[in-house]
């Protein structure tokens, strides 16, 4: 299972997410948000142990223009997931405004 079974993601403007990754291969990998053929808004890094990992964005990570990404996570090379990529929303907060 790699970040809840390819769900899609939502979060808001602003606020930090931790998205949990579970895979008994590679023991790192990297996370990617964009726009379907843009680069990365959001390229981030993360550590497998066990098992196990955490895709940890902090407030100004999750500060990209509202609306609705891609994302992928690459762990040994492998792109997961194969197929139609799920989504990665931004929404407004009640406490952060997009700038």
């Amino acid at each position: 299972m790699i970040c809840a079974s390819n769900k899609n993601i939502t979060t808001h403007y602003g606020e930090s997410v931790t998205i949990h990754v579970a895979s008994e291969y590679g023991q790192s990998g990297a996370f990617y948000v964009s726009k379907a053929g843009e680069a990365p808004v959001i390229s981030k890094t993360f550590t497998i142990s066990d098992g196990n990992g955490d895709i940890v964005l902090d407030d100004t990570e999750t500060s990209i223009p509202l609306g609705d990404y891609i994302y992928s996570v690459v762990i040994d090379g492998v792109e997961y997931p194969s197929g139609q990529l799920p989504t990665f929303s931004v929404s407004e907060s009640a406490k952060n405004v997009e700038v």
